[in-house]
């Protein structure tokens, strides 16, 4: 924000007094902010069509992919006025923009302690003294938002909830308005949700901990879905004296996420990130003192046992549980690594399902005792390959660096393995192909059939002359192409039966029985300098 421009004026600005402003020479997205004034009385005087295209322009230029702007500072008064008058149409509007405004894109980013501007620290100069003088501006008008925490419409008082969490320094203020809320009946789930969540935001950034009794008595009853949202709370509050019971609930809450996220999200719960509760319950936990650490990591070899039991197990959202139990411990340093983090990697890689991620696989070492062993090196690059392949057996190449032109990648990852492999004294190969490569039952490849997606045509193209080097090749090097005979069956579990077979779009394996596959023609090789594919028998 440049020093030679008005400052805007603190607090609340009826709209009467919009001319009073030198639109014109302050500057939005697009230019001169001479169309904001027009904008801001459309909100208020417009009907229902010249509002939703006044919403649109406004967000589009004060609020520019998530940047603000000096004509943003001069109309949050004017936003502010309106939230004090009962006549504005759909107060909640203005509360999101607000809330917008004064957090960014993704809050998620602040959490769990809250907004402190020493979180913007990494920002250019500009850009953080705009981001303070929006929260010092819209922080001026907390007094006209804290009223409608009482509002008779829920939703517009859980989402003014939402916006006043982000002012600490107003915390004496809000939170007596924010008790009465929390307890107010009927209240929807993911509005109650919002309210504790903001009471434990803010009680917590001044050190009030009269909440504390309230939300464990939440914790107690097993009944309310909503514990979570206390055990958030609580842990902002009581830190660094957590209670065992809100980890406990915290990590349960995760593996009911784990078991089934898309079900699970198809419920509001919260108004806070996106209606996702992890992104909330992952860094509070992650931020627990280390006196809390070892009951954290307790709670979460529970809830990894319980997914472990389950039919379908989603990688990417069990992973947050992995990372937690591994807390802070670095890449390939298993000193790092405490007996309880080591038998909890023993637990995943020695279990029945597959549990395979770079989360995991960076904590792995060379000393491990399941002998996992983690080296970086570029797979195109001959003598990399082989400085790396040194002293094994056989090697699997699932890699693809979406940076580079696919062709050429492919082409050169291959060569390398053909060339830089042999040296290392590695005699087998498998690598991951794609179906769309693989023959039909008529000698068609796959990508040539009626109705293959014509976007995907020039990635497997790449695909093909990566194989098209091997076939080429001269090489003693033994080396085999494998492939889902169709694609992969996200939710298929571990039936440890497949067969091979011709390319085929409505063929399915589960990653489970894929790996399988691969490992069994790296132990007992059955198939030589071809492409197989396979499917769940």
């Amino acid at each position: 924000m440049r020093p030679d421009r008005a400052v805007p004026s603190p607090g609340t600005r009826p709209l009467d007094e919009l001319d009073q402003v030198p639109w014109a020479e302050l500057r939005h997205a697009y230019g001169p902010a001479t169309d904001v004034p027009e904008q801001l009385r459309a909100l208020v005087r417009g009907d229902r069509e010249r509002r939703t295209q006044a919403w649109d322009r406004m967000w589009s230029n004060l609020y520019h992919q998530g940047s603000v702007y000096e004509a943003t500072l001069h109309a949050v008064p004017f936003l502010l006025h309106m939230l004090a008058e009962e006549t504005t149409p759909h107060p909640a509007r203005v509360l999101v923009f607000l809330r917008h405004l004064v957090v960014g894109e993704d809050e998620a980013e602040l959490l769990p302690d809250g907004y402190d501007e020493a979180g913007f620290a990494d920002w250019p100069q500009q850009d953080r003294e705009l981001e303070a003088a929006t929260h010092a501006a819209v922080a001026a008008g907390v007094p006209a938002i804290v009223p409608l925490l009482d509002h008779q419409d829920p939703g517009i008082a859980a989402e003014a909830a939402h916006l006043l969490a982000w002012f600490p320094g107003s915390a004496a203020d809000i939170l007596p308005a924010l008790r009465r809320l929390s307890v107010r009946s009927p209240l929807p789930r993911s509005d109650r949700t919002t309210v504790l969540i903001a009471i434990g935001l803010l009680a917590g950034a001044c050190g009030d901990r009269s909440d504390t009794a309230f939300l464990e008595r939440m914790l107690a009853d097993v009944d309310d879905p909503d514990r979570w949202a206390a055990a958030v709370a609580l842990s902002r509050i009581a830190t660094p004296d957590v209670p065992a019971a809100a980890i406990d609930v915290l990590v349960a809450e995760l593996g009911a996420i784990s078991v089934d996220p898309e079900e699970y999200g198809m419920e509001p719960r919260t108004g806070f990130c996106f209606n996702s509760p992890e992104r909330l319950i992952v860094p509070t936990l992650h931020r627990l003192p280390a006196a809390s650490r070892d009951a954290a990591l307790d709670a979460v070899g529970r809830a990894i046992a319980g997914i472990e039991n389950q039919d379908r197990v989603p990688w990417a959202e069990a992973a947050d549980l992995v990372v937690l139990a591994l807390g802070d411990a670095e890449p390939g340093s298993p000193d790092t690594l405490t007996p309880w983090q080591h038998a909890m990697l023993r637990a995943l890689l020695t279990g029945d399902r597959i549990w395979a991620s770079g989360q995991l696989g960076m904590r792995l070492s060379s000393d491990y005792e399941a002998g996992v062993r983690l080296l970086v090196g570029d797979v195109t690059d001959a003598d990399a390959v082989a400085d790396l392949a040194n002293g094994h057996d056989a090697a699997i190449m699932a890699a693809y660096d979406p940076g580079a032109q696919a062709d050429v990648f492919f082409k050169t990852a291959a060569q390398a393995l053909l060339d830089g492999l042999p040296k290392a004294g590695v005699g087998r190969l498998a690598v991951v192909g794609l179906a769309a490569v693989l023959e039909t039952a008529d000698g068609t490849p796959l990508m040539d059939s009626p109705g293959f997606p014509p976007e995907y045509r020039p990635f497997c193209l790449a695909h093909a002359a990566g194989a098209g080097v091997l076939r080429t090749s001269t090489t003693a090097l033994d080396w085999l192409i494998v492939s889902p005979s169709g694609d992969f069956d996200p939710d298929g579990t571990r039936s440890g039966r497949y067969s091979t077979a011709s390319a085929d779009a409505a063929s399915r394996i589960s990653h489970h029985d894929f790996a399988i596959a691969l490992l069994d023609e790296i132990d007992e090789p059955r198939h030589h300098r071809t492409h197989v594919g396979v499917e769940t028998a």
